[in-house]
């Protein structure tokens, strides 16, 4: 034993093992990198790392057989002796026979790696590396028949699949509004493949023939047109056998594109939601007219949904979908919040109680939490609903819409990009990320994705309506007032006048404003006494401004009050502080600033903190300005997003600190 430890310190087997340690872990960190770059299998490193174990004593007993060469005896080898008589030292490792043996080595294992993956890692028609096929758009579905709802019966069984779809973790798949674009197309499959951003397209019909349904399917990698799967039901039309043949189509899909199903959701998707055909037909219709988010359609949808419940009072998705349409009712501004929104909480607690595990119920009570200003329990329930239906796009969008609210900006940009992933062709959708986008002070981005969204749909007011803000916000006030004008014929009673009054009042045309807004009449109350009262600050108006606020104020009463103990709405006193500061009454603007600044837990806190910085601008107290303008930068506060134009910002523009902020927001 002695003679062996000997012999490996002799022949320099550490420094080999050391080397070889090093060089491994070097190439195995390659293999890694590679991996992502070339699309390699998943099994790529631990195939490298086997490599490497396997070899290390392949290289230890060559190194120890080579560093003997000559020897004599198994291991003595005589030295030679320098011209002294003195022993020369055994020698190093790092000769030229040695390096050629740890190339070979070297060699020998990326040969593995690339034989592994060439007899293992090519799929089976192009040879190239295997493809994550998870993520399908299902094309809506046609129909020979000539029955008169057969249509509308084949969208339903194609929305009803999509449903079942989106419940399945790490599958990607593209909501109904998208691929609705896709009817009776002629379109190559990998081009719609590309436009919705899949690997596998979903096609076929599904035909109601009096009393039997039949139903042809198949499955399409996009990429290479092969078909993955394909099949056939024709079956007597009843509602057990309709969801036989959904869940069934679910769990093929699903098996087809490699995706795991738990057991608690393949119970989900086994899960018959009514033994009444009729009600599945009755909530089918429904949602037909509740997806055109029109009033006449949201208020047709509800009627088919009620007699969907009169048919069977435990049907759950269609007491969420009761749900969702009063909420989008309410939200919308078809119905009045107080009229509307305990209907809706109403029916989706009798969702959850007959169904706990129901996804779209527990969206719908945290769209409902949402629009209470319930901010907590609206993330916990819309939270739920994506754990239980991770590809539902309306979720992911509202989750969004509740992230911002809580003053998590950038967590917001997250959810409305993964909901534009999931539904990359809503009108909706795009206009809430590019609406985000600015307020997260990415105009440039902003603008280009609001002109994408016009192109989706050119008569979408909202999309009008968003470019208009942020060409204003830029300072091109022209192109913002011809984008305004469009809005307001798009959507008259929406935004009539009050959007170009914006516009011109941006511009500091504040008589043209005023007279633009006073045409506008009360069409939007809210906002258009918000406006005047700016306007009148400008114009030095103050007695008039002070009017117009507490006229603002009246038409949403806080009860807390503006101007008493604090427990109102921070934003409310300080554009009230604004108002005394503009006028010179001091003591009385810090007085409200020292109110507003108690109520920093309040979720509106946020949209203040750019009207904190203006009011001690005014005052004169410029470094506290100039604090309170890094505060709402760091935390992306909305209050900023017209700092280039706003006039409120006045006071502050001579400062270079004020140029060096519009600098890091790219406004300079």
């Amino acid at each position: 034993m002695k003679k062996l430890i000997h012999e490996i310190h002799r022949r320099s087997l550490w420094q080999v093992l050391s080397i070889y340690l090093i060089g491994g872990w070097v190439a195995l960190q390659a293999v890694d990198i590679l991996q992502a770059t070339l699309r390699l299998p998943e099994w790529t490193p631990s195939f490298a790392l086997v490599l490497l174990v396997i070899g290390l004593p392949i290289v230890l007993a060559t190194a120890f057989v080579q560093q003997g060469v000559g020897t004599e005896g198994p291991f003595a080898e005589p030295q030679a002796e320098t011209a002294g008589g003195a022993p020369k030292s055994p020698g190093r490792f790092l000769t030229w026979r040695n390096a050629t043996l740890v190339g070979v080595a070297a060699a020998l294992l990326w040969g593995g790696v690339a034989l592994g993956w060439f007899l293992f890692g090519r799929d089976a028609t192009g040879g190239a590396p295997e493809r994550d096929l998870r993520s399908v758009a299902v094309l809506p579905f046609a129909s020979r028949s000539q029955e008169g709802d057969a249509t509308v019966f084949a969208d339903g069984v194609h929305d009803d699949l999509l449903t079942q779809l989106a419940k399945i973790p790490n599958l990607k798949v593209i909501s109904r509004t998208s691929v609705l674009r896709y009817r009776g197309t002629e379109e190559p499959i990998h081009a719609i493949a590309d436009e919705l951003g899949v690997a596998t397209v979903l096609e076929g019909s599904v035909d109601r023939v009096g009393d039997r349904v039949r139903v042809n399917v198949q499955l399409i990698d996009a990429q290479t047109d092969d078909h993955l799967w394909a099949d056939s039901y024709d079956e007597e039309l009843t509602a057990a056998n309709i969801f036989a043949i959904r869940t069934d189509l679910a769990r093929k899909v699903a098996g087809a594109l490699r995706a795991t199903l738990t057991p608690e959701v393949e119970a989900r998707i086994e899960s018959q939601p009514t033994d009444d055909l009729e009600a599945y037909t009755l909530y089918l219709r429904g949602r037909q007219f509740w997806n055109q988010r029109s009033q006449e359609g949201l208020e047709t949808a509800e009627g088919y949904f009620r007699r969907a419940i009169e048919r069977d009072s435990a049907y759950a998705l269609a007491w969420a979908a009761m749900a969702d349409t009063y909420a989008l009712l309410s939200g919308y501004g078809y119905m009045p919040p107080d009229q509307a929104l305990p209907k809706a909480t109403a029916a989706a607690d009798r969702a959850l109680k007959l169904d706990p595990l129901l996804g779209e119920a527990h969206a719908a009570r945290g769209l409902i939490a949402l629009h209470e200003s319930e901010l907590e329990l609206a993330e916990e329930q819309i939270r739920r609903a994506i754990e239980l239906n991770p590809s539902y796009a309306s979720a992911h969008h509202w989750y969004c819409i509740v992230l911002r609210a809580r003053g998590r900006a950038h967590d917001a940009l997250r959810e409305i990009r993964r909901a534009s992933e999931l539904d990359p062709l809503s009108p909706i959708i795009s206009e809430t990320l590019a609406q985000q986008l600015w307020f997260v002070y990415q105009f440039g981005a902003a603008l280009a994705h609001y002109e994408s969204t016009i192109e989706l749909d050119p008569g979408f007011a909202v999309a009008h309506r968003g470019r208009a803000q942020v060409l204003a916000s830029l300072g091109l006030f022209a192109a913002a007032m011809e984008a305004a004008q469009r809005a307001s014929e798009l959507d008259p009673v929406s935004y009539a006048d009050w959007l170009p009054a914006r516009v011109l009042f941006l511009a500091r045309d504040y008589e043209a404003a005023a007279v633009t807004l006073a045409a506008a009449g009360e069409l939007d109350p809210w906002w258009s006494h918000q406006l005047l009262r700016e306007i009148f600050v400008q114009q030095g108006r103050f007695t008039e401004a002070l009017e117009e606020h507490r006229t603002w104020v009246d038409l949403d009463p806080d009860p807390g009050g503006v101007d008493s103990d604090p427990g109102g709405d921070p934003f409310r006193i300080v554009t009230l502080a604004h108002i005394y500061a503009s006028a010179g009454d001091r003591d009385r603007a810090l007085k409200l600033l020292d109110q507003a600044l108690k109520l920093e837990d309040d979720p509106r806190w946020r949209t203040s903190l750019g009207w904190i910085a203006a009011v001690y601008g005014v005052l004169g107290n410029y470094d506290e300005a100039f604090q309170w303008l890094d505060r709402a930068f760091n935390v992306t506060s909305r209050s900023l997003i017209n700092l280039k134009v706003h006039p409120r910002y006045d006071a502050l523009r001579s400062d270079p600190r004020f140029q060096e902020l519009l600098r890091k927001m790219g406004l300079e």
